[in-house]
C-alpha cells in the first residue's frame, strides 16, 4: 500500500460524499454490454469510496473480514499472540514503521522454523501511543523462545501467546480490534499518511472463494438521485422487466419508488406492457 499523495485533511473531505450518490447494475448472462431487452434484472447501490477511513467502507469490510476469519479452520494448531514494541513519546510514525520491520523479521524466523507457518495480524495504537500486535498463528513456540526472539529483534520484551480453545470468541475478540480503528483518530491518520493496512495476513490463511459476479456495472459513473430515477424509466421504457426484477438493499423507499415508476410509465403507455 503506497504512500498518499494528498494529506489526510484533503483525503476525509474527499470521502465526505460516500454513499451520497448511487449506482446502478445490470444483471445478465454474459459480461457483454446489454442491449435494452437482454436485462435479467437490476440493482441500485450506493457509490461507496471504500476507504479505510470511512466509517461506513471500514465497517462492511472489516465486517467481510469477521465473516472470512470465521470461514476459515481455526485448529488447534493456533496460538493468539500479542507483540508489544518499546515507545517514546512523539515517535509514533516511525514506531509504526518499525512494528512492520520487527513483525516482518519475526515471521521469516518462525517461517524458517515451520513452513506451513499462517498468521493473521491487527496492528492497534493504545492510548499513551504505543504501537503492539494483536493476531493468530498456527505454529508452537515456547514464550520465553519467542519473548527472546522478539527482543533480539526490537528491544521489547513483552509478549503473550494464548492457546485458541474458543475460535469464535477469540474471531469476536480481533473484530474489537478492527473495530476500535474507528475510535482512534490518530491510528487512522497514522495508517494513512504512512500507506499502512491495519490488518495484514499471509498466503493461504483464508480458504479461497470462487465467486461468480451476479452483476455488471457498465457505465462508472455514480448519480445522484434525480439522475437515478430517469435512468431506471429510461430501463423500464426499453425492457420487459417485470417489476420484481428491480432490487436495492440500501435505497430508502426503493420499493415503494419503483411500484410509482411502474404505474407512470404503465398509466403513459399507448398500451398495456408491465405485470404489477
Amino acid at each position: 500500500m503506497p504512500k498518499p499523495s494528498h494529506t489526510y485533511s484533503e483525503h476525509l473531505q474527499s470521502i465526505k460524499g460516500c454513499g451520497t450518490e448511487w449506482r446502478i447494475l445490470y444483471e445478465k448472462k454474459s459480461p457483454d454490454k446489454p442491449t435494452s431487452l437482454d436485462y435479467i434484472a437490476v440493482n441500485v447501490v450506493p457509490a461507496r469510496c471504500k476507504s479505510s477511513s470511512c466509517f461506513t467502507c471500514a465497517r462492511i469490510y472489516f465486517k467481510k473480514i469477521r465473516y472470512k476469519l470465521r470461514s476459515s479452520i481455526l485448529d488447534n494448531s493456533y496460538r493468539f499472540f500479542t507483540l508489544t514494541t518499546l515507545h517514546q513519546q512523539g515517535n509514533e510514525a516511525q514506531e509504526l514503521l518499525d512494528l512492520e520491520i520487527y513483525f516482518s523479521k519475526l515471521k521469516a524466523i518462525l517461517r524458517k522454523q515451520n513452513k506451513s507457518f499462517k498468521y493473521f495480524a491487527v496492528k492497534e495504537l493504545s492510548p499513551s501511543g504505543m504501537w503492539h500486535i494483536h493476531g493468530l498463528w498456527n505454529i508452537y513456540i515456547d514464550l520465553k523462545e519467542l519473548s527472546s526472539i522478539w527482543k533480539s529483534i526490537s528491544g521489547a520484551y513483552r509478549c503473550n501467546l494464548q492457546k485458541v480453545r474458543n475460535p469464535i470468541g477469540v474471531i469476536n475478540y480481533i473484530y474489537s480490534y478492527l473495530l476500535k480503528n474507528e475510535m482512534n483518530a490518530t491510528e487512522k491518520e497514522l495508517l494513512y499518511t504512512n500507506g499502512k493496512r491495519k490488518f495484514t495476513y499471509s498466503n493461504g490463511f483464508f480458504i479461497k472463494e470462487v465467486k461468480s459476479k451476479k452483476f455488471f456495472l457498465w457505465e462508472s459513473q455514480s448519480q445522484n438521485v434525480t439522475e437515478v430515477k430517469e435512468e431506471l424509466i429510461k430501463i423500464i421504457e426499453k425492457s420487459l422487466l417485470e417489476i420484481d426484477k428491480f432490487s436495492s438493499k440500501e435505497w430508502p423507499y426503493f420499493n415503494e419508488l419503483i411500484e410509482n415508476i411502474f404505474k407512470s410509465v404503465y398509466e403513459e403507455a399507448p398500451e398495456p406492457r408491465f405485470s404489477f
